[in-house]
């Protein structure tokens, strides 16, 4: 989920077209921050891959919050609505290469090693 929010904020950042800032808005901060409080990744500190995946995450915090701050952009709840519907498209669709390759895309078919909810309990 976090390619398609980076991708999402790159793309309104250029054209401006609020369905892409409110994808951003909704599944980057949620994922992104989620991403770099509990990460589920298999490096540490001197893996090259290291850098490069907190530094993709941090960009999306960033590009919304300026989008928010600089450009004024705000969110509505009929916007919520939108992100939703483009959301549960995009999980049917997301389920269906899951069950192709086998994979666990925006985890769909299991949760992540290390959810903040196992930290809670």
């Amino acid at each position: 989920m976090c390619d398609l929010s980076a991708l999402s904020i790159a793309y309104y950042l250029i054209s401006r077209e609020k369905i892409y800032f409110n994808c951003a808005y909704f599944w980057g901060l949620g994922g992104a921050t989620m991403a770099l409080l509990t990460p589920d990744v298999d490096f540490a500190f001197p893996n090259p891959v290291f850098f490069p995946f907190f530094w993709a995450h941090t960009l999306i915090l960033l590009g919304v919050f300026y989008a928010v701050i600089a450009l004024g952009e705000r969110p509505f709840l009929k916007d919520v609505h939108k992100v939703i519907g483009v959301s549960v498209m995009l999980m049917v669709f997301i389920y269906f290469i899951n069950l192709l390759l086998g994979a666990n895309f925006w985890y769909l078919m299991d949760k992540p090693e290390g959810f903040i909810d196992e930290l809670l309990s």
